[in-house]
């Protein structure tokens, strides 16, 4: 019995034809284990997820009429290559009343109110507006009018579109289900209600924000402390030089493209803290070494030049990810997570010699190793003996780094590597 399908084509010809076929190969289904007395069974209604892809160069722009036969159909992905047409007659979709999950990632000219306002049973929403340099397209809000009937809906993440909500309306619809809220970029729905509304949602767990404007920042960094079920939070292009506090409920941070960030604020619950791209730090923010309950940090493209000592002092760290800082070229001594560690990351840094701190048999936890794009890195003995001491090591991530005349080193590292241990070597792209 078919429960998923995926479609994809070019034109509309090839379009209504593959989804003919697959609603005759459906009607031709009988499900097993029953008896229809030898009568056809028409077993579309059993479809339970669909996909509609098109090609690079589409010709078909409209929502297929077919798709009306498929009344159990609880999850729909409509992914639409923008080159020539823009995605119309989503109405249709109101039909779909079965629906839980809908994912659209096209160029929209309208998104009326009329597509959501059937689909009662909807938990997930995706919305992706795709746009190209040339394009006019309208402004697609969504507001009151599309949402009111939506008030099963757990997740909602939407790209390219602005939302109108205002505090009641927000708090009506999403107030009792709404769990993960993602939008970008969020500075074009910044003037909107809804945002006050957040801190009152009380099963709201992760939000990412990104596409901020200084106005926002003030408002979403004054909200923030209020959200007291938020467990993950992603901030990207963050304006402001720091963070307020935080929940105390959360648990995992991630900043990205903030070059203003300097400072972040106490939140010692914290699991995980992601920092990407956030280039006026120079070096890991203090706060860092008050995170004591952190098991993974990673600090990637910060244009760090050193960790403090502090970081050295945090016990449970099992994740460390600094790739992408090309003047870091040192860790620090006495790394008090070495016992934890499973995974270090230091691709395309500045190291010249594989980290002493790593030998001497305590890194007994270390299965993964990263030292790929290191361009500065020569392989001699004590960094032979450093790898030699990692017995638990499984994978050495080895790639673009210099292998020696006639690529000598990949030998003498397989020799001093654990047994079982993959090796990923390349030589460096000149």
């Amino acid at each position: 019995m078919w429960r998923s399908a995926v479609l994809a084509a070019d034109s509309q010809e090839d379009r209504s034809w593959y989804l003919k076929v697959l609603l005759e190969s459906l009607r031709a289904t009988k499900p097993p284990n029953s008896s229809f007395d030898g009568k056809d069974v028409d077993c579309s209604p059993l479809l339970g997820e669909l996909i509609l892809v098109s090609g690079k160069s589409p010709s078909w722009n409209d929502i297929p009429e077919e798709l009306a036969a498929l009344t159990m159909l609880t999850a729909l992905t409509i992914q639409h290559h923008p080159n020539q047409v823009r995605l119309e007659q989503l109405e249709r979709l109101s039909a779909l009343t079965a629906l839980k999950s809908l994912k659209v990632d096209a160029a929209l000219t309208a998104f009326p109110p009329e597509v959501l306002n059937q689909l009662q049973q909807l938990t997930q929403l995706n919305l992706h507006q795709q746009s190209r340099p040339s394009d006019a397209l309208g402004v697609i809000k969504l507001g009151a009018a599309h949402s009111s009937t939506c008030t099963a809906l757990r997740r909602l993440e939407v790209e390219g579109i602005v939302l109108t909500l205002s505090r009641q309306e927000a708090r009506m619809v999403w107030e009792a289900t709404l769990q993960h809220f993602s939008i970008a970029p969020a500075s074009r729905s910044q003037n909107a209600g809804f945002w006050d509304a957040l801190p009152s949602l009380s099963q709201l767990t992760s939000l990412s924000i990104d596409g901020f404007t200084n106005e926002l920042s003030g408002r979403v960094n004054a909200l923030l402390p209020a959200c007291q079920a938020l467990q993950q939070l992603h901030l990207g292009q963050y304006t402001g030089e720091a963070i307020a506090q935080l929940p105390s409920s959360l648990t995992r941070l991630s900043v990205s493209g903030s070059e203003q960030l300097r400072l972040l604020p106490a939140s010692p619950r914290l699991r995980s803290l992601r920092l990407h791209m956030c280039t006026s730090l120079a070096e890991a923010p203090p706060e860092v070494v008050d995170l004591v309950h952190l098991t993974s940090l990673q600090l990637v493209q910060c244009q760090l030049r050193e960790l403090p000592q502090g970081v050295a002092a945090l016990p449970r760290l099992e994740v460390v990810d600094l790739s992408g800082n090309e003047a870091l070229s040192e860790l620090p001594l006495g790394l008090a997570c070495l016992p934890s560690l499973r995974e270090l990351c230091l691709s395309a840094c500045g190291f010249s010699r594989v980290p002493s701190v790593l030998g001497g048999g305590q890194a007994t936890s270390l299965e993964l190793l990263d030292m790929s794009g290191c361009v500065d890195l020569t392989l001699d003995d004590a960094g032979l003996a450093v790898l030699s001491s990692l017995t638990a090591l499984t994978c050495l991530k080895w790639n673009d780094v210099p292998l020696g005349e006639g690529g000598r080193d990949e030998a003498r590292l397989r020799y001093a590597l654990p047994q079982g241990c993959d090796l990923e070597c390349g030589e460096v792209e000149l």
